[in-house]
């Protein structure tokens, strides 16, 4: 995997390849893969395509990868609904990115023996950071924690109009 998005960071003009919608979404997904290395090399090559948004903040998106600058540079990254001086374009593209970084940072145990506090202070700082955004900016958030149970939903779960009525079966 990871020598696949070192080749496609490496391409030129990503915009040209055959499905570079499809590499773009799987980019921006693996942007949200549980190992940093995949998550720089995801963002890499994101940032082929030149976006002025990405490319303007893209050593803040590098230091929320890294676990030596996550706290730091989450905090400097102003993304409040009120007073942020992110543009509305600029919040339409980062956004969905900040989502699925730190969902995986949300999700990620470090070590054999993660210690419970840690986990639980870096849970607290990201959802404090995630208090920023507007309602319906958590959208991406949602559809990442509720992506198992989705995935699950149509294998389990019955039409409404196909399930038998419990008062039918039980006169009967």
């Amino acid at each position: 995997l990871a020598e696949w998005l070192r080749f496609f960071a490496a391409v030129e003009a990503p915009r040209r390849l055959p499905s570079a919608d499809a590499l773009y979404g799987e980019a921006s997904a693996l942007v949200g893969h549980p190992l940093p290395a995949v998550q720089t090399l995801a963002l890499d090559v994101l940032a082929r395509w030149g976006q002025p948004p990405l490319l303007k903040y893209r050593k803040q998106l590098g230091g929320l990868v890294d676990g030596k600058t996550f706290r730091e540079t989450l905090a400097l990254f102003d993304v409040d609904a009120q007073g942020s001086t992110l543009a509305a374009d600029e919040r339409s593209l980062l956004l969905p990115l900040l989502c699925r970084l730190l969902f995986a940072r949300l999700t990620r145990r470090v070590g054999r023996g993660s210690s419970k506090s840690g986990m639980a202070s870096t849970r607290a700082t990201v959802f404090a950071f995630f208090g920023g955004f507007a309602p319906a900016e958590l959208r991406p958030l949602l559809d990442l924690m509720l992506a198992p149970i989705a995935a699950a939903a149509p294998a389990t779960l019955m039409p409404l109009a196909a399930a038998p009525s419990p008062r039918l079966e039980a006169a009967g």
